[in-house]
């Protein structure tokens, strides 16, 4: 393994807590009546947005790439100069235990990511290597003049190519480089999901354990944080904009709505499926909070500012250099939708949403054959709503809700029921289900869970996790048993196909995955771009190295699964 490779995680320590901590305690975005959980989540969100102002700055400005190692160091500084802040965050055993379980994480997934030799699965093609060039593109000179397979550069925002730039300069321009930053920084994904588990949870409980082992036996959040694209850092921030909405406008606390919306704006910036989860939140902002504030105005007014800064930054040189037309005109929901007619679109919409919410049947393709049985589970798994939560996750998320309502709890945080009630959780998920599912520009066959409904699906698991401990012990055991059922089906098959090349997959014997089984599933095409660009994935570097991963990933899941086994044996809580 290179050394950029290994002190990649440094580098993402030294510029994605620190820097944010400073100004958090410095703002008072922490602090008295902040929880570690809020501090850490906190720290994090304002240190990548940080990073991304100050890489997109050093874009706009035609730096050299070599400036962003001045960036590092300034990082580091802040850092350090955190570091009585660091101390008293580290005091406490909440924020040791995140950190502990966000290191597990990061272990579990770049160790399947080191497995890797190409990426397959349903219809996933090309987004991997279109990241990488574009994260490449902010380093210069213009990769591609600045179109990537005919979309241009407006197409998709950009807050974590430039995150990732700014990696790749200090790191290596290399793609086993983009490969673990993309993945280190889509695991950040991990602290709203425990933050909102907490907050869901009765009494004083903390489900990260368990919030933790649930994420890393998904195969949707598994999935994405190895295929190097933007959506669960996109997740990270639409789910800590929410977490610190509910505490802010419950508590009318200016300094969290100011940060939720700030993270609801990069949130935007990173993937503009992002957009109806800020919408339904400023407009529940508007309707509801703001007639209660002291200076309503001066609330708006630097709330707008800041999600100006943002968003607005990019959108304002996208404009200036592209013109309004193409920057509207190239995002996939305007180009794909204008080859549909009025009456078309709306049938789209109806088709994608049964797709979406209806559970397809398994496609075998090829027979019983392991890539059949993998793309099918996959495809269940990544594209369909219910099941994106796991084999039985749509009857743990029930059992969770029927739990709530006979302990009488509630899910909103203390002292704002009136805004958080059963309406506001209903409206909330059917907005941005609905939204989300009629902005998608063309036809999704298998639905389209993975594209804009993660943030609903990791909700949903920060619920579970937050109720597991009162469920019954035989529901407790069950559940165990069908996250089993996906860690075999819908992470370990998939993970085991994707470490075999194309050309020479080796395969013989009942359990051995042969050509015809890589054959299903994009495997092919994202193989040939594999070689058309000369791209080397980690796996490949580590070939002869590749118990190394194997040890890692078993270590990191055992420990996982003891948590788990451990949570479903004990009696329930009351």
């Amino acid at each position: 393994m290179t050394g950029a490779v290994v002190l990649l995680p440094l580098y993402i320590v030294l510029s994605c807590i620190g820097p944010g901590l400073l100004l958090a305690r410095r703002s008072g975005w922490s602090g008295a009546g902040w929880s570690p959980a809020e501090t850490l989540t906190a720290s994090v969100a304002l240190s990548l947005v940080g990073l991304y102002l100050a890489s997109f700055l050093i874009f706009a400005l035609d730096l050299a790439p070599a400036v962003h190692v001045v960036l590092l160091a300034v990082c580091a500084f802040l850092t350090f100069a955190a570091a009585p802040d660091l101390r008293r965050l580290l005091a406490s055993t909440e924020a040791r235990g995140l950190l502990a379980w966000l290191g597990l994480i990061a272990l579990w997934s770049v160790s399947l990511q080191a497995l890797v030799r190409g990426y397959s699965g349903g219809d996933w093609y090309w987004d991997w290597l279109e990241h990488f060039e574009r994260s490449r593109f902010f380093l210069g000179p213009p990769v591609d003049g600045g179109t990537f397979r005919a979309y241009s550069l407006p197409a998709r925002p950009p807050l974590m190519n430039l995150l990732a730039a700014h990696l790749l300069a200090v790191a290596g321009s290399r793609f086993r480089v983009y490969q673990v930053a993309a993945c280190l920084l889509g695991i950040f994904a991990f602290l709203p999901v425990s933050l909102l588990a907490g907050r869901f949870a009765p009494g004083r409980e903390r489900p990260a354990a368990i919030a933790a082992a649930l994420l890393m036996l998904n195969p949707m959040f598994v999935e994405n944080a190895t295929y190097p694209w933007t959506k669960l850092l996109c997740v990270f921030f639409i789910l800590s904009g929410l977490a610190f909405y509910l505490a802010g406008a419950a508590r009318n606390d200016f300094p969290r709505l100011l940060l939720a919306f700030t993270c609801l704006a990069a949130a935007v910036a990173t993937h503009y499926s992002a957009a109806p989860y800020a919408l339904f939140l400023a407009g529940h902002y508007l309707l509801f909070v703001v007639p209660r504030a002291r200076r309503p105005w001066r609330d708006v007014a630097a709330i707008a500012a800041a999600a100006g800064l943002v968003l607005g930054s990019w959108l304002a040189w996208s404009v200036l250099t592209y013109g309004a037309r193409e920057t509207i005109v190239a995002t996939p929901t305007v180009r794909d939708a204008a080859a549909f007619s009025a009456a078309g679109n709306l049938s789209k919409v109806g088709r994608n949403l049964e797709r979406t919410l209806v559970p397809h049947a398994l496609r075998f393709e090829a027979g019983a054959s392991w890539g059949g049985l993998r793309d099918g589970f996959f495809r269940l798994y990544q594209s369909n709503l219910p099941f994106a939560l796991g084999i039985l996750g749509p009857v743990l998320l029930a059992c969770a809700l029927r739990l709530r309502r006979r302990s009488g709890a509630s899910v909103e945080p203390a002292g704002g029921p009136s805004f958080f009630g059963p309406r506001f959780w209903i409206g909330f998920v059917l907005f941005d289900l609905l939204v989300g599912i009629a902005v998608h520009g063309g036809e999704a066959p298998s639905g389209l869970a993975q594209v804009s409904l993660q943030p609903l699906v990791m909700l949903g698991v920060a619920f579970i996790a937050a109720r597991f401990a009162g469920l019954p012990r035989g529901v407790r055991l069950l559940a165990a048993a069908g996250l089993l059922f996906d860690l075999v089906f819908g992470i370990l098959l998939h993970f085991r196909l994707q470490s075999l090349p194309w050309d020479d997959p080796g395969g013989a014997g009942l359990f051995a995955p042969t050509h015809a089984d890589l054959a299903i599933g994009s495997s092919q095409g994202n193989w040939a771009l594999k070689q058309e660009y000369g791209v080397v994935f980690l796996g490949d570097v580590l070939q002869g190295w590749r118990w190394v991963p194997v040890l890692l990933a078993a270590v990191s899941l055992a420990a996982a699964l003891a948590v788990l086994l451990r949570a479903a044996i004990r009696p329930p809580t009351r």
